[in-house]
């Protein structure tokens, strides 16, 4: 577990290097903002535009996309290269 908190550490400060991504995730975040006035017809018992089930889902998606990344990438580091050079 502690690989895992070490892994994540460095891939969040690693985004530093790369403020394209933290402006395209605000740019995102305001797009999505912007469409919950379309989806508010659909929503039952939740506001649009509650920060907290906003930032939840978000949250939840990023997570998600970040594990989806992760694990293959992971795996695929484990394998030698060149071994995987003489499959081919």
């Amino acid at each position: 577990m502690t690989s895992l908190l070490h892994d994540v550490v460095t891939a969040l400060r690693g985004l530093r290097a790369r403020p394209g991504y933290v402006v395209a995730t605000v740019l995102c975040l305001a797009l999505a903002w912007g469409v919950t006035r379309v989806l508010a017809s659909v929503l039952y018992g939740v506001s649009p535009s509650d920060p907290l089930v906003f930032l939840s889902v978000a949250a939840l998606l990023g997570g998600i996309a970040t594990l989806a990344s992760w694990l293959p990438a992971r795996r695929a580091a484990r394998v030698d290269a060149t071994t995987a050079l003489r499959a081919e």
